[in-house]
């Protein structure tokens, strides 16, 4: 199949397809001369949490499953030195390629907003800062941006712990937001998966656990 017939196959954005293989994401089981594998396709996303619901060509995502959907549509990146809670959201935004230098400066100056009002920061070291309203037509999809920090940041959290990583959410719908937010606030309940960022995991190994923690869930 071609890219238009993949990405109805996953009910994604040819844009999404095109920046995971870029990214690599994709393996070359699933992509060959610019030709899509359906069956090496529909194995890959069920291991990261895309599921082919009954029918030919018909997939969801199911809730359970935004935060991957999400780290995929996003960047994971490793930052040394201090930075601060500003800095963090700023730098968290910047490595987000899929988004225009115009929509990185409006979602900072967004996220700001809700960030000003109390923190974001969850406990256990990590913080989910996010726009407090969803992005509509700004956005195309939920997307999620690790920002893994050298040098943990105050970030008032509720337990008094520094924060390490940075989960900075962006959604087009106040209801994907909602639900992609307790998604994450679940994944943290699971004992070890603070720690397990705290290590921090690359994109691959990210989402790899998190098809652990889904299959377990």
């Amino acid at each position: 199949m071609n890219i238009d017939e993949a990405s109805r196959f996953l009910r994604v954005t040819t844009r999404a397809l095109e920046r995971w293989r870029r990214q690599g994401l994709l393996s070359d089981e699933c992509i060959s001369d610019d030709h899509f594998n359906p069956e090496a396709l529909e194995r890959w996303a069920r291991e990261r949490g895309i599921v082919r619901a009954d029918g030919p060509g018909s997939v969801h995502t199911p809730v359970g499953d935004l935060f991957s959907k999400a780290v995929l549509n996003g960047a994971v990146t490793s930052v040394d030195g201090h930075q601060t809670a500003l800095s963090s959201i700023e730098l968290a935004v910047s490595q987000i390629d899929s988004l225009s230098d115009e929509q990185k400066s409006r979602f900072i100056a967004q996220t700001l907003v809700r960030e000003r009002l109390m923190s974001t920061a969850l406990g256990r070291g990590v913080a989910a800062p996010h726009p407090r309203q969803a992005l509509g037509d700004q956005l195309e999809d939920q997307v999620m941006s690790v920002l893994y920090l050298e040098s943990p940041v105050d970030w008032a959290a509720p337990d008094g712990i520094d924060v390490h990583t940075v989960l900075l959410l962006l959604s087009p719908s106040m209801e994907l937001q909602l639900q992609l937010l307790s998604r994450v606030g679940t994944a943290l309940r699971t004992p070890t998966f603070p720690e397990f960022l705290g290590t921090r995991p690359d994109k691959t190994a990210l989402l790899e656990e998190l098809a652990r923690i889904h299959g377990d869930s």
